[in-house]
């Protein structure tokens, strides 16, 4: 009975898929480098303040955000055409919003202002819904989410301009940005290079700066603001419901023999409830998640524990009942001792296996 419990586990476990497909025709990312700032004409310094965060759906992976991004830069700049060069802040591109014709965006100012450094400042307003795609749920409920605003430059390739982070300090997070059962753990910025395996048609150009006609090389930056689950909520909400059910079979064992009845129809009960309780939190993941949870592996344990309680009282309940009456006490007394060792043994590794795949 213990190999068929590991057996289960183990399939709980190896039973995750990471759901990657084929990187032949994959868009990817790469480091900025010093030579990429130095060669690239222009070099905009990129900074965002995000006001709110809020109406995060794990079902869809996507987040609502409000905010501000701004471009700073000195010198002329140099375009294909005479409206982006004048008003470059146009060029911005919201890459993971969820539906570019519903993003609200807002020149500020329309025309760049010049600050009492020397810098030339334009501003985007923004709010509209944005794409978590990455999102890792394999701990969840105790998991961390990140979520990412992703902007690139719509008319420049790494050879017009080059994005930077704003050194100012003024990039950040507004105190607004709180998510219902999560708390705030983080924000940070980071430039780099969008290589797309495209050129959009402009094979004559991407042959000569990049040396292949289907390549094309975006300058990126993202913003992610990382929050973790409210531990306490998860356990109330989650834990404290299946490790009553867990309780009630564990302990299932320990009752008289004779009592088959009772000791069939309770782990039966319980992996009914299991189907009811794993069907109330899959409803917070996404439908299409290609992989196993901790919760889900937790609940795999659950159901193999109940199984083989169920499995061991029609065992024990069909000797009994083959038994003379003469002949009933000692073997009673025999399988009450297999059922103590049964249930010392489901007690442990009811316990230390859930601590093991939470560290494999």
């Amino acid at each position: 009975m213990y190999f068929m419990l590991l057996l289960l586990v183990y399939g709980c476990v190896s039973l995750q898929s990471d759901g990657t497909d084929s990187l032949e025709q994959r868009d990817y990312y790469e480091s900025i480098t010093e030579q990429d700032i130095q060669l690239a004409p222009t070099s905009f310094d990129v900074g965002i303040w995000i006001q709110k965060v809020y109406a995060f759906d794990p079902q869809t992976k996507t987040f609502s955000a409000d905010g501000y991004a701004w471009l700073k830069w000195k010198g002329e700049i140099e375009a294909w055409d005479e409206v982006t060069s004048q008003q470059p802040a146009k060029t911005i591109e919201f890459l993971n919003a969820v539906d570019q014709w519903d993003l609200v965006l807002e020149l500020s100012p329309e025309m760049p202002y010049v600050d009492a450094g020397g810098w030339n400042y334009q501003a985007v307003v923004f709010s509209g819904r944005f794409l978590a795609n990455d999102l890792d749920l394999h701990r969840f409920p105790f998991e961390d989410i990140t979520l990412p605003i992703e902007i690139e430059t719509d008319d420049f390739w790494i050879t017009d301009v080059m994005l930077t982070n704003d050194q100012s300090g003024s990039s950040g997070v507004s105190e607004k940005s709180t998510l219902q059962g999560y708390a705030y753990k983080g924000f940070q910025t980071k430039t780099r290079k969008h290589i797309y395996r495209t050129s959009m048609g402009l094979n004559a150009d991407a042959q000569q700066y990049f040396g292949d006609p289907n390549i094309a090389k975006y300058p990126n930056f993202v913003a992610e603001v990382t929050y973790e689950r409210i531990n306490l909520s998860s356990f109330w909400q989650l834990f404290v419901p299946l490790l009553a059910v867990m309780g009630i079979t564990i302990i299932t064992p320990l009752i008289d023999p004779r009592s088959s009845d009772t000791k069939i129809a309770i782990p039966a009960s319980v992996i009914l409830a299991l189907v009811f309780l794993q069907d109330g939190y899959r409803q917070m993941l996404p439908d299409s998640l290609a992989y196993l949870t901790y919760m889900d592996q937790l609940y795999g344990i659950a159901y193999a524990v109940s199984i083989i309680v169920f499995v061991e009282s029609i065992w024990f309940t069909n000797i009994l009942n083959d038994l003379d009456e003469s002949e009933e006490q000692g073997v009673v007394n025999r399988i009450k001792r297999i059922e103590q060792r049964l249930h010392v043994g489901l007690l442990t590794l009811s316990l230390l296996v859930p601590i093991g795949i939470w560290y494999a």
